[in-house]
């Protein structure tokens, strides 16, 4: 479980990343920031609370 969290968070970054270099002068599309920063934050959550060392 603990390498689904990172491989979500790393897929966010790598949308994000993505997206910025690809439109760079230009600003991001909302829908693609808004997509990466929702798996960010998934895989986050993951790693977080279901993956808390009791």
């Amino acid at each position: 479980m603990y390498y689904v969290g990172k491989l979500f968070q790393a897929a966010g970054l790598t949308i994000v990343g993505f997206d910025f270099v690809r439109t760079f002068p230009n600003v991001m599309s909302r829908q693609v920031l808004t997509v990466g920063i929702i798996l960010f934050a998934v895989g986050w959550g993951i790693n977080r609370f279901l993956l808390r060392a009791k």
